[in-house]
């Protein structure tokens, strides 16, 4: 598994089995929680929150996956990955994995799934984020300007 420091990036927000934070501008961290299991449900919220977050930055936004983190992802899961992703928020996803578990799962969305966004499977983190800058930067912006709209976390502070 890759070891992973995320004292230095700005948390957005969480879902039932995932946190996010923004590694730098345009490059979101997808860091799910250690063993989770990604079934039908948590898959739309997932999906459902970078989607948010790539629309309110105006540009699509690269995903960063730590993969590895998952224990198990099922099909209707993998089926949300494939459709969910909307290319004018999200362009891409690195998968993110060192163990052998992650990259198993992820070589099986890569092989069965044909999402409507570019994924590509990493090892190595500076690699994957090599990846992400490069994808991101040949982004343009949407009709979508920036917005002051606060994060999730400020949302669940003020309800």
């Amino acid at each position: 598994m890759i070891d992973l420091d995320t004292s230095a990036w700005a948390r957005i927000g969480e879902t039932t089995n995932t946190e996010y934070f923004v590694i730098e501008p345009g490059i979101v961290a997808v860091v799910p929680r250690k063993g989770a299991i990604d079934v039908f449900e948590t898959a739309q919220e997932n999906v459902n929150f970078v989607n948010e977050h790539g629309r309110r930055e105006g540009r699509p936004v690269v995903m960063v996956v730590f993969f590895d983190r998952l224990a198990a992802q099922d099909s209707s899961a993998r089926k949300v990955y494939s459709a969910g992703p909307d290319p004018t928020a999200v362009c891409g996803g690195a998968m993110l994995g060192g163990g052998l578990l992650g990259r198993a799962v992820a070589s099986v969305f890569l092989a069965i799934v044909k999402p409507k966004v570019v994924f590509r499977m990493f090892g190595a983190y500076d690699e994957a984020l090599a990846w992400a800058r490069s994808l991101h930067a040949a982004q343009r912006p949407t009709s979508n300007p920036p917005s002051a709209v606060p994060t999730h976390d400020q949302d669940r502070r003020r309800a």
